[in-house]
């Protein structure tokens, strides 16, 4: 097997975070700088699913992005029941069942191998398994959020919450 030390999917910004998860050999991140991985910090389920489509609205109104280049990937089953069929008024399809214009609603262990330009990652409070919080912070190409607790979020990026937050 040709082991690969070039990581040409992910920039650089989103290598930087899932490289802390990955314990196999180490790759170089050859892709472009990118965003910061954005956080979109909610104290309840409800409110997380509410910022979710308010955002991706946004998204696809100002035309950044169309349908089929977003992911939304749960660390749980129950969001994806709570999100139902649609996000931001378009159709949802699963990982298995990939359809154009079509938003990726699915598990994060279900969407292992495939990746999205647009990744959006909620449940989080489920990923707790480092191999599994890998492939979360791995599937996006370019744009990377992830909405939950303050104390998730920190965990995921192995960061120190700050103190009252």
């Amino acid at each position: 097997s040709i082991a690969l030390t070039r990581n040409l999917r992910n920039t650089r910004r989103i290598h930087a975070l899932m490289a802390k998860w990955y314990h196999g050999r180490r790759s170089i991140p050859a892709g472009p700088e990118g965003e910061p991985v954005g956080t979109m910090i909610c104290r309840k389920g409800e409110m997380a699913l509410a910022r979710l489509n308010e955002r991706i609205s946004q998204m696809l109104n100002s035309g950044q992005v169309a349908p089929g280049q977003i992911a939304v990937l749960s660390g749980t089953g129950d969001a994806l029941t709570a999100l139902g069929e649609r996000i931001a008024g378009k159709p949802t399809c699963r990982a298995d069942d990939v359809r154009p214009d079509h938003i990726v609603l699915d598990t994060v262990r279900r969407f292992k191998g495939l990746s999205r330009p647009c990744i959006f990652l909620i449940g989080v409070e489920g990923l707790t398994d480092p191999e599994l919080i890998y492939v979360a912070t791995s599937r996006a190409n370019v744009l990377l959020e992830i909405i939950g607790t303050a104390e998730d979020i920190a965990r995921l990026k192995q960061e120190v919450a700050a103190a009252g937050s």
